[in-house]
């Protein structure tokens, strides 16, 4: 398969997807939820930050800390000042504040995915659903979902701390590791929306499914990818023409309006992704395609193994 016949593919399947969400608007509802939560979970985490900061003066305490932490680890030069070496008490402090952000923004993503799987499950089986309907299910799912973060956040905080290396071998190692790893779970969040499996036993099922259907599942994702592309060509497009027409004023102004625009287009393509690894995932287990998809389509994304 040539990688436009990939692309037509992909844009096809993304344009059902965002047929679906055309007929069910309220469905950007969950992606919405997600950026409002991790939002206000960054502004808690700055003025959290920000306060200690000044009630503590923990800034300059930290200096303090460092080089003295560093002087007696041998990370500081003849001249006095510290060196780039991290202590294995700084790297692991690190790590631990890397992998409780991942956990808490992992939690928050998966719960409205799941949510949003969930309620596009039901409009493929001709069910009554809704935003309700849908945090309902994902509550009730909440332990694979936790579960499950914690393994997201591993993960995350692994790769991280392999890429942390710098050498060219652990560049290289992360990247492929990164991608193994959502390809093993491309299907993880649908699978816990239909059938409330734990962690570990949704990403062997997700991995078992990748094994029974064979094809370009990613083809899903170089179609979203695709619209995200052409969405970022206008974008920078649009700002550099207003920077060579009206200088820097315009553009200062430019940049609040285009603002608006790239947020809600990513709240549209985030739930587009998530309906369209819904339908292929109805698709590999149903062993048929939504009424809302095309079979041919979805055919020629994955092929079913007889």
């Amino acid at each position: 398969m040539t990688l436009k016949t990939r692309a037509r593919l992909g844009l096809g399947i993304a344009q059902q997807s965002f047929g679906v969400l055309g007929r069910h608007k309220w469905l950007a509802v969950f992606p919405f939820l997600s950026l409002v939560f991790t939002c206000f979970f960054a502004a808690v985490v700055a003025f959290g930050v920000f306060e200690v900061a000044i009630n503590t003066d923990i800034l300059s305490a930290e200096t303090d800390f460092v080089s003295s932490v560093a002087s007696q680890s041998g990370a500081v030069d003849s001249s006095g000042a510290v060196g780039n070496e991290a202590t294995p008490l700084l790297s692991a402090v690190g790590l631990g504040v890397v992998f409780a952000l991942y956990l808490f923004i992992a939690c928050i993503f998966t719960f409205c995915n799941v949510a949003l799987a969930a309620c596009v499950l039901s409009i493929f089986n001709g069910k009554a659903t809704g935003v309700g309907a849908g945090l309902s299910l994902a509550a009730a799912r909440l332990p694979s979902i936790l579960g499950w973060s914690v393994l997201v956040a591993l993960a995350g905080t692994v790769l991280q701390a392999i890429e942390s290396r710098g050498s060219t071998l652990t560049s290289v190692l992360s990247l492929f590791a990164g991608l193994a790893w959502r390809v093993a779970t491309f299907f993880v969040v649908p699978i816990i929306a239909a059938q409330n499996t734990g962690p570990v036993s949704s990403v062997k099922e997700s991995v078992h499914i990748m094994r029974d259907v064979w094809g370009e599942t990613a083809t899903t994702n170089l179609g979203v990818k695709g619209v995200k592309l052409l969405i970022l060509v206008i974008v920078v497009g649009g700002l550099a023409l207003t920077h060579f027409l009206f200088g820097v004023d315009g553009l200062l102004l430019a940049i609040p309006v285009m603002a608006p625009f790239v947020l809600v287009a990513g709240l549209f393509l985030s739930a587009i992704g998530t309906i369209a690894r819904t339908a292929l995932y109805y698709y590999a287990t149903e062993r048929k395609a939504p009424p809302q998809f095309d079979e041919a389509a979805l055919g020629d994304a994955i092929t079913l193994k007889s």
